[in-house]
């Protein structure tokens, strides 16, 4: 999953059932769909997406109104970068069940990525209405208000969702990066210092620390981070970037100390 920037990327979250058929009522056919739903799991979880597919089509033959079997689908087809298939699974969930607000959120999802913004937030909307604990539904309408530019929406989602996850370090990392957006940053350093305590090995919140140091002058800090954030990535390339961008923050740490120098200077009687 991509790591996320403001000006890059943003991600999102799925959510996917491993438990049997929730709320549905015991039933013959169901009795002979439950193995087979089970098994797509399985197979699902191997990596065996073809085969999970089959068996999940096997348990909807068996017993047509299998809400997560249809909704497993769904995010398999999710996970195969389907997501216009995806999207008609979950859609079929809707019709079974419309008060199941996972589905929504999953929706939101899959909409995002067929670039049908709009639909996006008012699936989310939708999973947030049915289930106001579902933190990560609460994320998803945050992200989406930033990339619709709706700064004060964006940060009430985001801290509705850090509200109930405060120890999840991607939440605090997009609240601390909504912030540097704006700005604000003592707000900023805040959430992004709270997102690596919460995980000390959130290699883009080390980065986006350094950068909120950098740019706001403290040099020294920015530094200590970027150089945490160097010690997380494998990728030589980047190394070598980032090791040009520690020079470019000591040289610039070591003009401001000779220029504050010659200033205290030049006002000595």
């Amino acid at each position: 999953m991509a790591k996320i920037n403001f000006q890059k990327t943003l991600f999102f979250l799925s959510f996917t059932v491993w438990t049997g058929c929730g709320g549905c009522g015991k039933n013959e056919k169901l009795e002979q769909a439950e193995p087979l739903f089970q098994k797509g799991l399985s197979l699902e979880r191997a990596g065996q997406y073809s085969s999970a597919a089959e068996q999940y089509q096997l348990a909807i033959a068996a017993y047509p109104e299998y809400r997560d079997a249809f909704f497993q689908m769904g995010n398999l087809y999710e996970k195969m970068g389907l997501a216009d298939k995806a999207r008609g699974e979950y859609k079929k969930v809707v019709e079974l069940d419309p008060d199941y607000a996972q589905v929504y959120n999953n929706l939101g999802n899959v909409s995002g990525q067929l670039s049908e913004l709009d639909a996006a937030i008012a699936a989310y909307e939708k999973a947030v209405e049915l289930d106001k604990t579902l933190a990560s539904a609460h994320y998803n309408l945050g992200q989406a208000y930033v990339l619709k530019r709706d700064f004060s929406k964006a940060e009430s989602e985001l801290k509705y969702a850090y509200e109930l996850v405060p120890h999840d370090s991607k939440y605090a990392l997009a609240l601390g990066m909504l912030y540097a957006t704006q700005l604000k940053t003592s707000d900023a350093i805040v959430f992004l210092q709270q997102s690596v305590t919460n995980d000390s090995t959130n290699a883009q919140a080390f980065y986006q620390l350094a950068m909120v140091y950098k740019n706001s002058k403290q040099y020294g800090e920015a530094a200590k981070f970027l150089e945490k954030y160097l010690t997380l990535i494998t990728d030589f390339q980047e190394q070598n970037i980032v090791r040009g961008k520690i020079r470019e923050i000591n040289l610039l740490k070591a003009r401001e100390k000779l220029a504050n120098s010659q200033k205290r200077g030049s006002i000595m009687p």
